[in-house]
């Protein structure tokens, strides 16, 4: 799976992560997936560029962590706080 975070819609802050992640579990459609990643692609750029202080490595590896997750999501339990899942 690939994605573009300028391509990602806007997410509705009423819309609880839970609700997001069943979502993606159940269907596992790109565009539920778009939505975690507009959420949550501040948080995991930040902590990456902390942790590797390069910009081009720090947006290589945040496509990395969204990665993992697409490819984990389906055994996260529903109850897990996404931010600090990314954190």
């Amino acid at each position: 799976m690939t994605f573009d975070i300028q391509t990602a819609t806007p997410v509705d802050p009423a819309i609880l992560d839970r609700d997001l992640l069943a979502e993606y579990q159940h269907s596992g459609a790109e565009t539920v997936f778009l939505s975690i990643v507009e959420r949550y692609s501040r948080l995991v750029f930040s902590v990456c560029l902390r942790n590797v202080n390069d910009v081009q490595a720090a947006e290589d590896a945040s496509q990395a962590v969204f990665l993992i997750f697409a490819q984990r999501a389906r055994t996260l339990k529903p109850d897990i706080v996404l931010a600090a899942w990314f954190a």
